[in-house]
């Protein structure tokens, strides 16, 4: 067989493929985020991905002064309770900045050395976590 003719073959399995895995990936994601409108459920997975990134590990996800990451111990039960509420993520976009807001929060330690209390970058970081989403979800688009 010559490789003009197995390409195209090779094309369409690998579409076939890809198409089941991303139907597979909508009707798992739907499940877990019943609040989001069809409309807005790509930027919402966008945001799960981003913020179960920056999550990952129990350590504080604030930044110092010199721009390095604080790293402190955060408990894991707080960890855990910022994952639950990504369940309640809807297509509301305050209540999603709002939600993220809370989730920043609850991963942010209190500075030893500055008796500076993290949780007041929240609102950075969740802006942060947004650009970061839409940087990912135009990529996304530009690669269709």
């Amino acid at each position: 067989m010559s490789p003009s003719t197995d390409t195209p073959s090779k094309a369409k399995a690998f579409e076939a493929r890809m198409s089941k895995s991303i139907h597979m990936g909508k009707k798992v994601a739907r499940s877990l985020l019943p609040g989001v409108a069809p409309s807005s459920f790509f930027f919402r997975k966008s945001v799960i991905v981003v913020v179960v990134d920056a999550l990952r590990g129990s350590h504080c996800i604030a930044r110092a002064k010199d721009g390095s990451r604080c790293g402190n111990e955060v408990q894991a039960q707080a960890v855990l309770e910022a994952l639950a509420d990504l369940y309640k993520i809807t297509s509301d976009d305050n209540e999603l900045m709002e939600g993220l807001v809370d989730i920043a929060e609850k991963c942010t330690c209190r500075h030893k050395e500055m008796n500076e209390h993290y949780s007041l970058q929240a609102r950075k970081i969740a802006e942060n976590w947004m650009d970061q989403t839409t940087a990912m979800d135009m990529w996304e688009i530009s690669t269709l």
